[in-house]
């Protein structure tokens, strides 16, 4: 696919991915689809000589549990109900470190948090919650509402993007936006002053996740007109 002899190509951006939903989570096809794209992208890369790959991965690599997670903590996808999701986008991340080694390459991996905004998979949580707001005017948030969520808007991703590429970086970078409670999110959702219209379901997540964002936070503060 990057086959064009009128064009050279300096950069690879690997957004594609099968993605996790409830109908899939068990399949253990995610296995093999996320983790064939990478190393057929890893070879295309290596045969054209790219110079630098910007690879989408996920904060589901690491356990949803209550704790704070840097790029150094072990990954450990077997507590989280998309672990072969999560696994998937790790095990991408180790072919593309296998098939791109001893080249001139450089690899950055983005663990990124739950991305949100206009146009997203109708499946998803902010989606289904607005849709509730609608039709019932109500929200119901399971675990009474207590589980964090690392979450980042894709127009702010999107800067991420660009900024990466306009000052390359090397390694695994953890890129979320806020890390707030589902509860926050409720309230945002319903608007001020009508928390009345949220329902608390106890039974349900209630992981204190936090994803570790110094590392990008430092890298931002280094490159003026970046917060």
């Amino acid at each position: 696919f990057f086959r064009n002899e009128t064009k050279k190509f300096d950069v690879v951006f690997h957004l594609a991915s099968k993605m996790a939903d409830s109908n899939n989570l068990n399949d253990l096809n995610l296995l093999q689809i996320n983790p064939t794209m990478a190393k057929h992208v890893a070879i295309a890369i290596k045969e054209n000589k790219i110079k630098y790959l910007i690879n989408l991965s996920s904060s589901s690599v690491y356990p949803n549990t209550d704790g704070t997670f840097d790029e150094q903590q072990p990954t450990d996808s077997s507590q989280n109900s998309d672990c072969i999701y999560g696994l998937s986008k790790f095990n991408s991340e180790v072919l593309f470190n296998y098939f791109l080694k001893n080249t001139d390459t450089t690899i950055n991996h983005l663990r990124c948090s739950m991305i949100y905004g206009e146009g997203m998979n109708e499946a998803h949580l902010f989606p289904v919650l607005e849709k509730e707001l609608r039709e019932n005017d109500t929200v119901t948030l399971f675990g009474n509402g207590e589980r964090n969520l690392n979450i980042i808007h894709v127009d702010r991703l999107i800067n991420y993007l660009n900024l990466f590429l306009e000052y390359p970086q090397q390694g695994i970078i953890n890129v979320s936006d806020e890390c707030i409670t589902l509860y926050q999110l409720g309230c945002r959702i319903v608007g001020s002053g009508n928390e009345q219209k949220i329902i608390l379901k106890p039974q349900g997540n209630k992981n204190k996740f936090v994803l570790d964002i110094k590392k990008l936070r430092n890298i931002l503060a280094t490159q003026p007109g970046h917060d």
